[in-house]
């Protein structure tokens, strides 16, 4: 494996550890929370063609206890096909590719200071057919208390999808200075991202953070790229954000978004790798909208 790649799937793992959040070992597990979310990347080429694409990606996730199940669409919009290095040169690669994810999140205490964590996750990503699109997942860990609002994170994961079998040890660490909803500033590494966050009052906070975006997803049976194939998009993508509390349990998030690393894998029928192309980065925009009830 290439250095660089594998330090990206290490930022995967990273991430997929911290889908649970550092909380408060008395947080209210009866709570009901919706998310929705839209985000765009304007258009860019793949590197060394003339052709390329937009991208836009909005989904809605409903949690109860410890379940949550979320889908995302993703849109693209494709132009200079006959420019693309795959494809038939005619017909767009693919338009819509779809993500729906059904996960299991547990937690508890052995102590004050360290608690732990477990879970699992069932998903499909897929242009037309479900058919060999699903994966699954699980992640254990502990969470340590340090002391002075640092919270240590140590556990690992494993995915395994339709294109291989994944997993990693993880690390993850945060802080905030004057805890888990003050005032003033707060950092996360893999906390499900790395940010750095300055909390002005209850109702605004300002944000700077980047997050790895990485998905499978099965193409169509007459897929113009490979029949039966499959796509993974990866990325990474940073941003700053705004923001607002008006009301508890409500938040809303708007910022601006750079695409700072695309990829494109292109597997065959038999989950075998085929070809990688880079995409040029990108400015876009977010919208993120959190309601617990």
């Amino acid at each position: 494996m290439k250095p660089f790649a594998f330090i990206i799937n290490l930022l995967l793992a990273i991430i997929m550890l911290a889908s649970t959040q550092p909380t408060q070992a008395n947080q209210d597990y009866e709570q009901v929370k919706a998310r929705a979310w839209g985000s765009t990347a304007f258009s860019s080429d793949m590197d060394g063609y003339d052709g390329g694409y937009s991208h836009t990606n909005a989904g809605l996730a409903l949690s109860y206890r410890w379940f949550t199940l979320s889908y995302a669409s993703n849109s693209y919009s494709w132009h200079n096909v006959d420019q693309l290095p795959f494809g038939n040169g005619s017909a767009d690669p693919w338009q819509n590719l779809n993500m729906l994810d059904f996960d299991a999140n547990f937690k508890g205490q052995f102590n004050q200071q360290v608690g732990w964590f477990a879970g699992g996750n069932v998903y499909s990503g897929w242009e037309n057919d479900l058919s060999n699109s699903f994966g699954v997942g699980g992640r254990a860990g502990l969470d340590f208390d340090l002391g002075h609002n640092w919270r240590l994170r140590v556990g690992g994961f494993l995915m395994y999808h339709p294109v291989g079998l994944e997993g990693f040890p993880m690390v993850g660490i945060s802080w905030a200075q004057n805890g888990a909803d003050g005032k003033g500033w707060s950092f996360g590494l893999g906390s499900p991202v790395s940010m750095l966050q300055y909390r002005f009052s209850p109702l605004l906070a300002v944000r700077l953070s980047a997050r790895y975006q990485y998905g499978v997803f099965r193409l169509a049976d007459d897929s113009p790229v490979v029949e039966q194939g499959y796509v993974v998009p990866k990325s990474i993508v940073s941003g700053l954000y705004a923001e607002l509390t008006p009301f508890k349990n409500f938040s809303l998030i708007a910022g601006l978004e750079g695409n700072l690393w695309r990829e494109l894998i292109i597997y065959d029928d038999d989950g075998n790798e085929r070809d990688n192309y880079d995409v040029d980065g990108g400015l876009g925009l977010a919208l993120r909208l959190h309601y617990g009830f």
